[in-house]
C-alpha cells in the first residue's frame, strides 16, 4: 500500500488472469527443472500476476500490471516464497510505482527465472 497527497494505492499478487490459462507453464509444479527434479503436472493453472487498485474509483476496479502469467514454482518447491520483494510507492509526481518478482524470464531469450519488474500508474 502507499499514500501520498490524497492519492492511495494497493498493489498485490491474484490469480484472476492467471487461473484460466492451459498453457504448459502454468500448468507444473516445479521446484527446479534446472536440478533435474521432474515437473509435476497440476489439474488447473498455478500461475500469477501482479495488479492495483486504488482509492481514485474506492478500489473497484482491478489494474493488471503484468504482462502476462508467471508461474511461482519456479525455483520454489512449494510455490510460497513471493512478496518478500514487493514494493509500492506514489511519487511526488503522482504516479504510483510498483515492484514484485516475476518468475517467467525473459521469454525467448533465458528460461524461467526471478526478475524484478517495475511498471508505473496513474493510481
Amino acid at each position: 500500500m502507499a499514500a501520498n497527497n490524497g492519492k492511495i494505492a494497493v498493489s498485490y499478487y491474484t490469480r484472476d488472469y492467471g487461473i484460466a490459462l492451459t498453457t504448459t507453464i502454468c500448468n507444473v509444479q516445479t521446484n527446479n527443472v534446472a536440478s533435474g527434479i521432474a515437473p509435476i503436472p497440476t489439474a488447473r493453472s498455478v500461475c500469477i500476476d501482479y495488479a492495483s487498485k486504488s482509492l481514485a474509483d474506492n478500489f473497484a476496479a482491478e489494474t493488471r500490471l503484468s504482462i502476462q502469467s508467471s508461474n511461482p514454482f519456479i525455483q520454489f518447491a512449494d510455490g510460497s516464497f513471493i512478496g518478500d520483494y514487493s514494493q509500492l510507492a506514489i511519487g511526488t509526481d503522482g504516479n504510483a510505482h510498483a515492484a514484485w518478482t516475476d518468475f517467467r524470464g525473459n521469454p525467448g531469450v533465458t528460461s524461467a527465472n526471478q526478475d524484478v519488474v517495475v511498471q508505473t500508474f496513474i493510481p
